[in-house]
C-alpha cells in the first residue's frame, strides 16, 4: 500500500493465487473504516465499500488487483458546510472478498482536514 499525502492518493494492492484444480473468479473489495478518534458530525458505517475489481485465475496462476484510492474514498457530506469533508484521524483500509471476508488490512493516518466539492 503506497500513500501520498498531498492528493491524498492511497494506491491499495493484492496478489492472489488460485490454488483449485479449475478455473476461478473471485471480486476483491476495498472497503474504508474510521477510527475511534476521528471526528464524526454524522453518522458513518463501519466500513464502506469504495471500489471492488473482478479478477479470474486459470488453476495455479497468480494475478493481482491494484486500485487507487482518491480523498473521497474516506470523505463525507457536510450539510453545514455544503461539501465533502474528509476529517483528521486514523482510518482502515479493508481488502476483502465480502465485508465479512477479511484478507487484509491497512491502518493511514490523514493529518489534515480536507474538502471536496464534488
Amino acid at each position: 500500500m503506497e500513500q501520498t499525502e498531498e492528493t491524498l492518493q492511497v494506491k491499495v494492492s493484492i496478489t492472489i493465487t488460485n490454488v483449485g484444480k479449475l478455473p476461478g473468479a473471485q471480486v476483491i473489495q476495498i472497503y474504508t473504516g474510521c477510527a475511534e478518534n476521528v471526528q464524526k458530525p454524522v453518522e458513518r458505517p463501519q466500513k464502506d465499500l469504495k471500489a471492488f475489481q473482478k479478477i479470474s485465475l486459470n488453476p495455479g496462476e497468480r494475478g493481482r488487483v491494484t486500485k487507487t484510492l482518491d480523498g473521497s474514498a474516506f470523505a463525507y457530506y457536510s450539510p453545514t458546510e455544503k461539501c465533502f469533508v474528509v476529517e483528521p484521524g486514523e482510518y482502515t483500509i479493508y481488502i476483502a472478498t465480502s465485508s465479512a471476508d477479511i484478507i487484509e488490512t491497512h491502518k493511514i493516518k490523514i493529518n489534515n482536514k480536507m474538502k471536496y466539492s464534488k
